[in-house]
């Protein structure tokens, strides 16, 4: 387990360090090099373009800090708490691509969130993205499910077209399944479980207890 735990941990730096890179760094450096191009501008209307090009892409640096920053721990959970963490997940992710979506409770959410309360978005967030990825579905719902213990329940189901379970969780990591793996990973090394229902045809159900 915790040599499991090592390596989920140095999966996610590097995932982080990836999209740092890839993204936000490639990003910054345009903006530095349009700066110096506006130095060197021979006018001041070419300089203009080059502070205005600057201007537009640090915008979009900003954007793309917000989103890292709310995929790794998003701030409504500390602020109002899990149920709008969730729905604000499903606005940034399944709204965008066109899905409809739903999120239902029951039981009353805890005053005070644990540790679980971000796995569960984080197990979402994954669930989601490979939604959007894959599913070439219509509509996503997630129910969350209160339980005593401060104990999570969460159910993700789409209308996709599912998967062979066997063939895609087949004992060996790719890009294929490693977001699969990595939600297992994440829920067992929390303590739950987690359980994948599909077949081909069928949209995909997942359920984790935390």
């Amino acid at each position: 387990m915790s040599a499991r735990f090592v390596l989920a941990q140095e999966r996610e730096r590097s995932l982080i360090s990836r999209e740092l890179h890839d993204q936000l760094g490639q990003t910054l450096t345009a903006v530095v090099i349009h700066l110096h191009a506006a130095d060197r501008a021979p006018g001041p209307e070419v300089a203009r373009k080059h502070h205005d090009t600057a201007a537009e892409l640090a915008n979009g640096a900003l954007q793309q800090l917000k989103t890292l920053s709310f995929s790794l721990r998003p701030a409504q959970l500390d602020l109002l708490g899990l149920v709008p963490a969730v729905q604000s997940a499903m606005q940034r992710i399944a709204e965008p691509a066109g899905l409809a979506w739903e999120v239902t409770t029951r039981g009353k959410e805890p005053e005070t969130l644990e540790e679980n309360a971000a796995v569960a978005v984080r197990l979402v967030q994954e669930a989601l993205t490979n939604t959007v990825r894959h599913a070439k579905a219509s509509k996503v719902r997630v129910r969350l499910r209160f339980l005593p213990g401060k104990r999570i329940s969460m159910l993700v189901l789409d209308d996709g077209r599912g998967f062979d379970k066997a063939a895609v969780l087949n004992g060996r990591q790719s890009e294929r399944n490693i977001g699969l793996y990595g939600m297992i990973e994440r829920t067992e090394l929390a303590g739950g479980r987690l359980q994948i229902r599909t077949r081909a045809g069928h949209g995909v159900a997942i359920r984790a207890e935390l």
